[in-house]
This record gives structure tokens, sequence and C-alpha cells, in this order.
């Protein structure tokens, strides 16, 4: 979106808040697209569409995802090449543009197609509490969040991650091993040295924890979205009430899986 400091360099010619690749609703119908253009849309979900197991079941905005594979020639797709040359001094001004990276119509670091697509875990990357979702089908984010795709070698379910990642212990392991900025910075760094612990499936009890945990964290998923639609405060105050039994009974299986008491986790410093 345009900025403040963008405004005021360029002599205040747009509206502060002006959508130039990330559309508000309003903003992508005004442009009239036809098919062929309106497929370059994406789904795109702000920071305000994401939550501790919650992912808005329509995002808020759309984003122009125009790359050098989507997008190489400017006249391929002329009324977003129209709405986008409103702001064509911003993006000539980028330093990838200059350096000849990308096209003034082009995205300065998209993140490859493929990974959108993909079954992956999101996360904002600052928050007072780790705040992670699953998110499956096309599903476009910012650069203020996460965002992985679990090894494929990796025996275990994205949802036994999502459940590990959300619990109260790696909570208390993100706030000793994260920086504070307003909040916890969770970024790829820290992401990478979390804890998570391995299940062994050859063991029965390991693999029926494993299970439980998953179905714990597809119920606070899909409840996230029913306490978003919820119309009245009770209804609100009896999803929340199953949620807040269901996100307790994941603390107490991972504090299971990691062997440790209420009492030992509470003393967890520097790892799990």
């Amino acid at each position: 979106m345009v900025t403040r400091r963008a405004n005021e360099k360029f002599g205040h010619r747009w509206t502060t808040g002006e959508g130039v690749f990330a559309l508000k609703p309003d903003e992508a119908d005004q442009l009239d697209l036809p098919a062929a253009e309106r497929a370059i849309l994406k789904p795109y979900y702000d920071l305000c569409d994401l939550g501790r197991y919650w992912l808005a079941e329509k995002p808020s905005l759309s984003l122009i995802y125009s790359t050098r594979h989507t997008w190489p020639e400017a006249g391929r797709f002329p009324r977003l090449r129209d709405h986008l040359a409103r702001f064509r001094p911003i993006m000539e001004e980028r330093r990838e543009t200059r350096a000849g990276t990308v096209q003034w119509w082009q995205l300065h670091w998209p993140r490859e197609e493929k990974l959108w697509s993909a079954r992956k875990i999101v996360s904002v990357q600052m928050a007072e509490r780790p705040a992670f979702a699953l998110a499956e089908g096309e599903v476009f984010t910012s650069f203020s969040t996460n965002v992985f795709v679990k090894d494929p070698a990796a025996p275990e379910d994205e949802l036994y991650i999502l459940a590990l990642l959300n619990s109260r212990l790696l909570w208390r392991w993100f706030r000793h091993n994260a920086k504070r900025r307003g909040g916890l910075e969770i970024n790829g760094n820290v992401l990478r040295r979390a804890p998570i612990r391995r299940i062994r499936f050859s063991l029965p009890h390991e693999a029926a924890l494993h299970q439980e945990v998953c179905l714990l964290a597809a119920f606070m998923q899909s409840a996230g979205c029913k306490l978003a639609r919820a119309a009245t405060a009770g209804e609100r105050s009896a999803i929340q009430q199953q949620m807040d039994s269901a996100d307790s009974r994941v603390d107490q299986l991972v504090y299971q899986l990691y062997e440790l008491t209420p009492a030992e986790a509470d003393r967890v410093e520097g790892g799990a």
C-alpha cells in the first residue's frame, strides 16, 4: 500500500493506504478485470486474518502476484498495468528495479508460487504469544509472517507440529530464545532451533499421543473458525470453553511427550 512517507515524497499524488499490489475487495472490483487478468489475483491474508490455530475463512485482500514467471511482459495484463502504472515512480525507486532484477510492475521479493499452494504452517512473526495456523490450498501472506512446509520425509503430521508450536511449553521456549521487540520476534532462525519432539511410531503409546494431539489441533482450528462466525455472546462463550479445554489437554499431552511435569516445565529456560 502507499505509505505516508512515500506519498509525501512524491507530492501527495495518491491516497495514503491506497492498495498497490495488495488490494481491498472494493479496489479490486473497481478495476473491473477480465477473467484472464483476475486469474493473477491471489488470496492474500493480512495479519488481521491470522491467529493462533486460526486462519480467516476469507482473506481481507487480493494480491497481484506479478513475477517474472506470471507476468513477464507489461502488455500482457493491460488493466492491471494501468493500475500499477499510477504508482510507477515508487516502483522505479526500488533497489531491485534499479538493478534490473525485476521490472517495475513486478513484486520485488516474491516467494515461490509452489509454497503458497502447498499444505503449510503460517505464523505471525511478532506477537506476545506465538500464533501458528495450518493453511491448505492457495494462501498468500505477507513478509511479516513465517511460512514453512514440512519435510515430506518426516512422518509426523503438520497438525502435530502445529500443536507443539502453539503449546504452552514451546511458548516458554520461545520466550527464552526469541528477541523481544514489542512482542516475541519469531523468525526463521528461531524456528529452525525449536525443539520439536519426534515421534517413535514403532511405540504404540507415542503413536497414540501423536494421533490425539492431531485430533485436538484439528478441533482447535475448526473451532476458531466457528468462534469467528458466532453470532451471540452465549455461542462465543460456549465455543471458547470447548477450545480452552482442548488447549489444556494439548498442554498435558505435550508435557508427556517431553517427559516433563508442569512444575518442571515452569523451570524450562533454555529449551525443552
